[in-house]
């Protein structure tokens, strides 16, 4: 972020306000620490980016989804203290690393489209997720979910969904995205890889 604003813009915009009213929205301490490092910006790109984030989560929002960011500790302290030579961490210490792990890094809406543009006005979003680790709890499916989860190498579910043996349109949907996305340079450089084989 760049071009921020003057400290008297920053005052006659109320920013100082705007942000204590946020903080109270953070559901953790890191999440209050990042809103108290926002700062007023003038660069366009930036707002424009910022902009269409918050079209995003409240699309997500609307479809039913959410985040639970709840309990998310700072663990800078644990991390650097890792780094010290014949220093131990404590059980409870490697426990608040790895919940903090279990989130997402990032999450990136790369897909939207209409399933019926006649009969309903139900929409599928598509998100990407970058900076995943394995989860301590497993999902207990709903009564009406029926999934069967099948690890398989990224190109082997792909010919899967071009072969049209995947009658899941969503997955059919984002395999073919992830693969143009990965051809395009649009993914880090180590997942596109794996992908492209």
């Amino acid at each position: 972020m760049s071009a921020w604003l003057s400290h008297t813009s920053a005052r006659v915009l109320e920013f100082d306000g705007l942000l204590e009213l946020l903080r109270g929205y953070t559901s953790s301490p890191l999440g209050r620490e990042r809103v108290l490092n926002l700062k007023p910006s003038a660069d366009l790109a930036w707002i424009e980016n910022q902009h269409q984030l918050t079209s995003e989560l409240r699309e997500f929002r609307r479809v039913g989804g959410r985040f639970d960011f709840a309990g998310l500790l700072d663990v800078t302290e644990i991390v650097e203290k890792s780094g010290i030579a014949g220093a131990a961490l404590e059980t409870e210490e490697i426990r608040d690393v790895l919940l903090v792990m279990d989130r997402a890094a990032e999450w990136r809406e790369i897909l939207r489209a209409q399933l019926s543009n006649s009969v309903t006005d139900e929409s599928m979003i598509g998100y990407l997720a970058l900076g995943l680790s394995e989860a301590a709890a497993t999902h207990q499916a709903d009564d009406t979910e029926a999934i069967a989860l099948v690890r398989v190498p990224f190109r082997e579910a792909l010919e899967l969904a071009v072969a049209g043996e995947l009658p899941d349109m969503l997955t059919v949907a984002m395999l073919l995205r992830g693969y143009h996305m990965a051809r395009e340079g649009s993914l880090p450089g180590a997942i596109s890889r794996a992908m492209l084989g």
